[in-house]
């Protein structure tokens, strides 16, 4: 089985939309694969989901439906309300379950007071799954979600928790206060590292599959950079983070260093510099005015240029060279 730390996974689910698997997908691969597990684990003919307004009450609202259609009696208790839904496709999943009518018996509990009008509801449930906390937890949970938790410790049936039980945390096992004990853990896509140190809150673990093709998390893409870019401080001003240098540009090529330039700025660099001939440097300045562009004399760069190109590089933190220079003999020296 595949472990794989909370960092890891959210680079996979912000790189799966990107690879033509939305997030709407992702939850309703992630719902169905839920209750087939459940269904091959118990015998039972009701279960009440304690969903969170988050991704993984999402799951627990497919889920739900799912179970529905396979003929169980099923309530959805949601500690919030619908408005208070944080994803679209959570949301579009509380509403195929709502709309144009309830396809389950549905309680939307607002405070700590209105759930425990339903605790009797959770208590005497033959199986109740946990869908209130997902691997983004950080601290104690709140008042609602804390007395959620505990009215699924305290229930007669058999617990099951989707992904993670809520309140551990995913990385480290260490149960925040309070956590769901759960009799069985249904982690989506991989283990998750905290799971294998929190056998008293996981019960029996197991994995099923959000539709992802296997070893996905070896493909790169914008969650890579997204989570793996480091975040600027908030009083951080120009010159922080780098100037940079360009030299390039020829008669006939005008577009290379100013798609340079402009990916050194859309990646963090604070300053960059262009140096190129002048027969181009005007039709660079039009393409951006967040570029410094030097202008040097002639069609193409030579050694005449040298000197000044070197001053330029020594105030700046890295130089780049090459970027549609052309193949003219002179320019060639000058390299």
């Amino acid at each position: 089985m595949k472990i794989m730390g909370v960092k890891d996974i959210r680079i996979v689910d912000f790189n799966a939309k990107y690879f033509g698997y939305p997030p709407h997908l992702l939850m309703e691969n992630a719902g169905r694969s839920v209750t087939e597990k459940v269904l091959e684990s118990y015998e039972f003919n009701e279960a009440c989901l304690v969903c969170g307004t988050g991704n993984n009450g999402g799951d627990g609202f497919v889920a739900a439906r799912h179970l529905r259609r396979e003929g169980k009696d099923v309530c959805v208790i949601l500690l919030g309300s619908e408005n208070q839904i944080k994803s679209k496709a959570a949301l579009l999943n509380w509403l195929r379950l709502t709309h144009p009518y309830p396809m389950v018996d549905v309680f939307e509990a607002e405070s700590p007071e209105k759930l425990k009008e339903l605790r009797d509801t959770i208590l005497n449930s033959e199986i109740v799954i946990d869908a209130i906390l997902g691997i983004g937890i950080k601290g104690d949970p709140k008042p609602l979600y804390a007395e959620g938790i505990s009215l699924i410790n305290s229930s007669k049936g058999k617990v099951v928790s989707i992904d993670i039980p809520s309140g551990l945390d995913a990385d480290t096992g260490v149960p925040h206060k309070p956590s769901v004990k759960a009799d069985l853990t249904i982690s989506l896509h991989a283990l998750k590292p905290g799971l294998l140190k929190a056998k008293e809150y996981t019960g029996e673990l197991t994995v099923a599959s959000i539709g992802l093709p296997q070893n996905f998390e070896q493909l790169i893409g914008p969650g890579d950079v997204f989570f793996n870019y480091p975040k600027r401080e908030r009083w951080s001003h120009k010159g922080d983070f780098g100037y940079l240098h360009v030299i390039g540009g020829s008669e006939e090529f005008s577009g290379a260093p100013f798609l340079v330039g402009m990916a050194a700025l859309r990646t963090g660099v604070d300053l960059v510099i262009v140096s190129a001939p002048s027969s181009i440097s005007s039709i660079i300045r039009s393409y951006s005015p967040n570029l410094v562009v030097r202008e040097l004399e002639g069609r193409y760069l030579t050694e005449l240029h040298l000197e000044e190109l070197l001053l330029t590089s020594l105030k700046c933190d890295a130089t780049v060279i090459g970027p549609g220079l052309g193949l003219q003999e002179e320019t060639k020296k000058l390299v």
